[in-house]
């Protein structure tokens, strides 16, 4: 363990950024101008948490994001998914997991993750918040409040009720309208595609009576 908690110090500390970020597997289609929002977003504020539905598309958001700005954190993007985590007091385990660290010794997992992190420059993005929701906001404050240049992109289904949070509501894909076929059109177009099942232009307003 000790040699992989020295790796992670050597990537962090890198000149050249990291990008523990998911790579999809498919496409990502349209969503031009909430990209650019909640990436204006997380730019000027600490704490984003993106809110919405499940299914709506704030994990596949969060990611494109976390991409296009891992250049721009000295110390990098790490990506931490807690759809696994069950209890609120391993919700440091799962960010220390992300990061590589070793062993605490003698100190809480906690601590040892906000020691790491306490002069570095890094984006956490924390997603699928919602089942932790409480845990998540007392780990954010203290990450936030002890490590002065780090920041958190979050996804939940509710938001994390914290006083300096910024919440950015994701919406649904467009739907057609004025004549345009709509981000809702153009991704279940591409997703029948993949599916060997494509489909013509002359669908496309059945298809958006069903989007």
């Amino acid at each position: 363990r000790d040699g992989a908690s020295g790796d992670a110090r050597s990537w962090l500390g890198s000149a050249t950024p990291v990008r523990a970020v998911p790579v999809p597997l498919t496409s990502f289609v349209g969503r031009a101008a909430e990209v650019a929002e909640l990436t204006a977003a997380v730019d000027d504020h600490r704490l984003v948490t993106a809110t919405g539905p499940g299914g709506v598309g704030k994990t596949r958001l969060a990611t494109a994001v976390a991409a296009a700005l891992a250049s721009t954190r000295r110390d990098g993007v790490w990506f931490v998914d807690l759809v696994p985590v069950t209890d609120d007091g391993l919700i440091a385990t799962a960010v220390c997991n992300t990061l590589g660290l070793g062993g605490p010794r003698g100190r809480t997992v906690e601590d040892a993750v906000l020691s790491h992190l306490v002069d570095r420059e890094a984006l956490l993005v924390l997603d699928n918040c919602e089942h932790l929701v409480a845990g998540a906001a007392v780990f954010v404050e203290r990450l936030l409040s002890r490590c002065p240049e780090v920041s958190v992109l979050a996804t939940s289904q509710a938001r994390l009720m914290l006083p300096f949070e910024w919440v950015f509501q994701v919406p649904g894909l467009s739907l057609p309208d004025d004549g345009t076929e709509g981000d809702a059109v153009a991704l279940f177009v591409e997703r029948a595609r993949q599916a060997g099942a494509p489909v013509s232009g002359d669908d496309h307003p059945r298809i958006g009576e069903i989007c």
